[in-house]
């Protein structure tokens, strides 16, 4: 589903007047950078248009994976327009070399000299980021020279906080006098309720509030969710993604998931998992459990959340515990989890928190207790734990969090004779 953008304002201002200064002779670069879904794509084609309509000739490329094999793909794609061209360039043969890298670039940059003799350029490219690394040296070059010729250099960069760190920027190696750097915000709820409205008309203020925190202040989902509610006989939310139809939504959340990478996709999977035992489960904050669960680092983890809380992904909710901002966005994440997956969370959670409330009782335990001490860092083990607590009333709040999550998931094992006499 295509529409206006929302909160764009800033940056259709400063994309028009860098268009005007090429036009005018005076080059430079722009870099649109924001998270998954936020909207680069539509911010360069809004570039795109209006530097047509007036009168700069556009050259563009998009950046994939799969290009990133290829030396000088983005560029070669960016320029070259005809096979002539192409062909003129120093081949693989040449190119293995440093020598013959130095060659194909000249070649590239002789190439983009004479199309802006003849006309003022907007260069467009998206998702730089993914770009081989001869065509970012090259870009990062070039951006360090337009600012002599009529040509505008636009590229999108996707810029989020991921489990795995990401690779230096497009701007890492240039002087901020040569580039604007602009990033692209969260929709606020605001406009995102304006935007569900508008595609529903009949639809109540309640309706679109709901809609618009399952679009998580992200106009990708926003946008594929309205895409799934318009086929549907009711545009109600429904409980799960299972009856969004033709399942744009999900599509959009998996795609957002595979940007950031396994390990972010696994920590967002395990926290869908885990959320609804926050309240009584996790007596702290829960990125530790998070990290030991999904074998992520902590400080990571805890960088993620925090990121994705102000991103609106996330949100505290009454207790303060973070959840997904909606119950749709959580089911979403897991829409690939098979149960036995999802068990096996459970399982694991529940034996960190028994580690957890074990050694926390060890270090106030004295020594004859060692052995109930022992049983009771054995998760499965309630016969133990429930001798000890009887012995130490005092430090059961230890257990309170692992007795929770027990009773949260069905998984509290069964006292045996023993225990119960």
């Amino acid at each position: 589903m295509t529409g206006p953008l929302y909160e764009r304002d800033d940056t259709y201002a400063l994309l028009a007047a860098e268009i005007e200064r090429a036009a005018d002779g005076a080059g430079g670069t722009v870099l649109l950078r924001g998270a998954t879904g936020t909207g680069r794509t539509a911010a360069l084609e809004a570039a795109v248009s209006h530097a047509t309509a007036h009168g700069l000739h556009v050259l563009r490329a998009r950046c994939f994976p799969e290009g990133a094999e290829l030396p000088f793909a983005t560029v070669l794609h960016l320029l070259g327009q005809g096979r002539e061209f192409t062909q003129g360039i120093p081949g693989d043969e040449a190119g293995d070399s440093a020598t013959g890298r130095r060659r194909q670039a000249a070649q590239l940059w002789r190439q983009l000299r004479s199309y802006a003799a003849r006309t003022a350029l907007l260069l467009a490219v998206d998702d730089v980021h993914l770009a081989d690394d001869p065509s970012r040296r090259w870009l990062v070059d070039a951006a360090r020279h337009i600012d002599e010729l009529p040509v505008l250099l636009v590229a999108t960069e996707r810029c989020q906080y991921d489990i795995d760190p990401q690779l230096a920027g497009f701007t890492h190696a240039l002087p901020p006098s040569l580039v604007r750097t602009h990033t692209l915000a969260p929709l606020t709820g605001g406009s995102a309720a304006e935007l569900c409205q508008a595609a529903f008309p009949t639809a109540g203020a309640r309706w679109a509030a709901d809609c618009a925190r399952a679009g998580a202040g992200s106009p990708l989902l926003l946008r594929a969710l309205l895409e799934d509610l318009s086929s549907a006989p009711s545009p109600d939310l429904p409980e799960t993604c299972a009856a969004l139809y033709p399942g744009a939504y999900t599509a959009a959340v998996a795609w957002w998931l595979d940007s950031a990478g396994p390990a972010t996709a696994e920590v967002a999977g395990t926290l869908a998992v885990l959320e609804r035992s926050w309240p009584q489960a996790i007596a702290e904050d829960p990125a530790a459990l998070l990290a030991d669960v999904a074998g992520a680092d902590p400080v990571r983890v805890s960088g993620w959340l925090t990121a994705m809380t102000r991103l609106g992904l996330l949100r505290p909710d009454t207790t303060g515990r973070l959840r997904y901002a909606h119950p749709l966005l959580r089911d979403a994440v897991l829409t690939d989890w098979s149960e036995v997956r999802r068990q096996q969370v459970h399982r694991e959670a529940y034996r960190r928190l028994g580690k957890t409330a074990a050694d926390s009782l060890e270090a106030a335990v004295t020594a004859g207790h060692s052995t109930l001490v022992q049983y009771a860092a054995t998760a499965g083990d309630c016969m133990g734990r429930s001798a000890y607590e009887a012995q130490r009333p005092g430090l059961q709040r230890h257990f309170q969090p692992l007795r929770a999550l027990e009773r949260e998931n069905g998984t509290e094992p069964e006292r045996d004779a023993e225990a119960e006499g």
